[in-house]
């Protein structure tokens, strides 16, 4: 498990660690960043249905609630943020 939390699908950035927030990330291949409650989110380039998209902005508003555990199946596409976070704002 690498140092600090797993970065949200979508991200790919140079700093390890912490830092990954306030480095010099970009999107990857597919995503583009919009700003959401503040922050940068990673959101599909095309996304087919508006829930898709809803759940892009989602994993982005509570991506700092989960664990790394509970990250790390989302990245590999074993569960939702909707398995672990009812209700996100």
């Amino acid at each position: 498990m690498p140092d600090g939390p797993l970065r949200p699908p979508g991200w790919i950035c140079d700093a390890p660690g912490p830092q990954w927030k306030t480095a010099g990330c970009v999107p990857a291949p597919g995503y583009h960043f919009e700003v959401r409650n503040k922050q940068q989110v990673a959101v599909h380039d095309i996304t087919h249905t508006a829930a898709a998209r809803q759940r892009d902005l989602d994993i982005g508003d509570a991506w700092d609630l989960l664990t790394n555990k509970q990250r790390q199946q989302i990245i590999d596409g074993k569960a939702t943020i909707y398995n672990f976070v009812e209700s996100v704002k």
